[in-house]
């Protein structure tokens, strides 16, 4: 949507385009396609070609987040808990940060500095960063008593 405008007009075509995420120079939207799995694809913000980044049949890629280092993504198989993944933004370079079995981690974010992904473990119910190499994996845990959830 043009905010100047107020009418959205329609990047693409896929009815299940899902997990958009602008790119820091704001050119282009990575988003995920629901497709035999979740892929990710990307478009200019104006429209035009989509472009495929992955093809993992039957892996569920989901929240994307970008930087200049480019995505940082969840990933799983089927019902199984998401690691995380990053990426180039062209798509090569595909490693995994996080190989937790008994973690299903989700809604990752780059840190302002590019260093650190921050993410929810929805399993331990908990805050953790962790470096794009997979290294010093924290977790931030609330006070006893504070009263907040996840």
């Amino acid at each position: 949507m043009r905010i100047d405008s107020r009418r959205a007009y329609r990047l693409t075509k896929g009815n299940e385009d899902m997990s958009p995420a602008w790119s820091p120079d704001g050119r282009r939207i990575a988003f995920t396609r629901r497709a035999k799995g979740n892929d990710i694809y990307m478009v200019p913000y104006r429209g035009g070609s989509v472009s495929r980044l992955t093809r993992t049949r039957g892996v569920n890629e989901l929240n994307l987040s970008w930087s200049r280092s480019g995505l940082a993504f969840s990933a799983s198989r089927g019902d199984a808990p998401g690691d995380l993944f990053v990426m180039n933004a062209n798509g090569s370079g595909r490693r995994q940060v996080t190989s937790t079995p008994e973690a299903n981690e989700w809604g990752v974010d780059w840190s302002p500095d590019r260093t650190e992904l921050a993410f929810t473990d929805l399993a331990r119910k908990g805050l953790f960063t962790v470096r794009p190499d997979g290294s010093n994996r924290r977790e931030f845990k609330l006070p006893e008593g504070s009263g907040s959830e996840l």
